[in-house]
């Protein structure tokens, strides 16, 4: 006979925490920038789109990262 294997869901904090590594690594990564915002029709703000620049790069270090976590 023989076994049937099963996928079996990771606890919700098990998750949790891969994905705050997962966004503290996309910091190193994902480069810095933002767009500037304009008022578009019907007094929306929009962003315009070729306005974009970079801005200084502010990677999540180790003692930012163990910040992130709340204590009860």
């Amino acid at each position: 006979m023989t076994k049937k294997r099963s996928f079996k869901m990771p606890h919700i904090y098990v998750i949790l925490f891969i994905l705050i590594v997962l966004s503290a690594i996309a910091t190193y990564i994902v480069p810095a920038g933002e767009y500037e915002r304009v008022p578009g029709p019907e007094g929306r703000t929009t962003i315009d789109p070729t306005s974009y620049t970079s801005v200084e790069q502010t990677p999540v270090g180790i003692t930012d990262f163990l910040t992130v976590i709340p204590r009860d």
